[in-house]
C-alpha cells in the first residue's frame, strides 16, 4: 500500500508516476498510481482516500458477478456467486486495499463474460465481443502485469470456437498468445 502511494503522491507533486528520488516503475501499475492520485486530488491525501476506488470497485464488483454470472446461468446460482464475492475473506482484503488485486478481478470477469459471448455469438468468427475481452486485457495491464493471464482465457475461447464451428484455420491465432507466454 505504501507502495501506491508514494508514486500516487508523486503523481500529484511532479505529474508522473516517480518516488522521491525521481524513480520510476514505468508502466508497471500506473493505473492504480494515476486512480491513486485522482482519489488524493479529491478527497486529501489519507488513508481512506487512497482506498475508497478499491471498496467502490469491490461493491460495483458484486453486482457485476450477479449480472454475469445471471446471464451465463440462472438467478440461484447469481445469487450464490454475489453472496460468494460478498463474504468471501479475501474478497473483502482486495477490496480494502491500496493495492491492484481487486481492479484485476474485476477487469477478468469482464473477460470471462466477453469470451463466453464471444463462442456464443456465430456471425463473425472474430468479433467485437473478442474486441472487447482484448481492450479489458490491455487496460487492466496497466493495473498489473499478471492480468496477461488474461490472454490465456481469451485464447480457450477462440480455440473452443475454432474446434465448435470447425473453422482449424483460427487455431492459428492461438500460437502468437501462447508465444507470449
Amino acid at each position: 500500500e505504501s507502495h501506491t502511494a508514494m508514486y500516487a503522491r508523486g503523481v500529484l507533486e511532479t505529474g508522473r508516476a516517480v518516488n522521491p528520488g525521481g524513480g520510476s516503475t514505468k508502466l508497471y501499475q500506473i493505473a492504480m498510481y494515476y486512480v491513486t492520485a485522482g482519489s488524493f486530488e479529491l478527497l486529501g491525501m489519507n488513508e481512506f482516500a487512497g482506498r475508497i476506488p478499491s471498496v467502490i470497485i469491490g461493491t460495483l464488483l458484486i453486482v457485476l458477478v450477479f449480472y454475469v454470472t445471471k446471464k451465463m446461468t440462472d438467478n440461484r446460482s447469481a445469487l450464490f456467486a454475489a453472496a460468494m464475492t460478498s463474504f468471501s475473506q479475501i474478497q473483502l482484503a482486495w477490496s480494502t486495499q491500496l493495492r491492484p488485486y481487486i481492479w484485476l478481478e474485476l477487469f477478468t470477469v469482464l473477460v470471462i463474460y466477453f469470451c463466453h459471448l464471444y463462442i456464443q455469438h456465430r456471425r463473425q468468427f472474430v468479433d467485437r465481443y473478442m474486441l472487447y475481452a482484448f481492450i479489458c486485457t490491455c487496460i487492466s495491464y496497466f493495473f498489473h502485469t499478471t492480468s496477461l493471464m488474461n490472454l490465456v482465457l481469451i485464447a480457450i475461447a477462440v480455440l473452443i470456437k475454432s474446434i465448435y464451428e470447425k473453422k482449424y484455420k483460427f487455431i492459428l491465432l492461438v500460437i502468437p498468445i501462447a508465444g507470449i507466454f
